[in-house]
């Protein structure tokens, strides 16, 4: 299992060193994490929030760190829902990235509750 401080850190270069994982690692990798699905090479997961602006916030906050992060994932906004999709492109798969930027994008959504 590939391990980094519980996913906690930041994520690291997309270089020739940071490969896919296998099914088995992200398997393991993904009891961490509650909400999480892995379906089509992605992780992904649903935010609800109480009200469409709420939703909005967490967007323009998930931006920020992904930026700083240099890792992105695709965002939906339905309404007073987020589905956030995650994939190292590079990679064209996931990576250790992926499940250290879920753990920050939990953490955001925890400021809400």
């Amino acid at each position: 299992m590939t391990e980094l401080n519980g996913f906690e850190g930041n994520c690291l270069p997309c270089n020739d060193s940071l490969n896919p994982l296998s099914e088995d690692n992200i398997k393991e990798n993904l009891k961490a994490f509650k909400d999480w699905s892995y379906e089509s090479k992605m992780l992904t997961n649903q935010y609800s929030f109480p009200e469409y602006m709420k939703g909005i916030e967490f967007c323009n906050l998930i931006a920020k760190i992904a930026e700083k992060q240099k890792h992105h994932p695709d965002l939906e906004i339905l309404y007073a829902k987020v589905n956030v999709k995650l994939w190292t492109h590079t990679c064209n798969g996931l990576t250790i990235n992926d499940f250290i930027l879920a753990r920050k994008i939990d953490q955001v959504y925890n400021l809400f509750f």
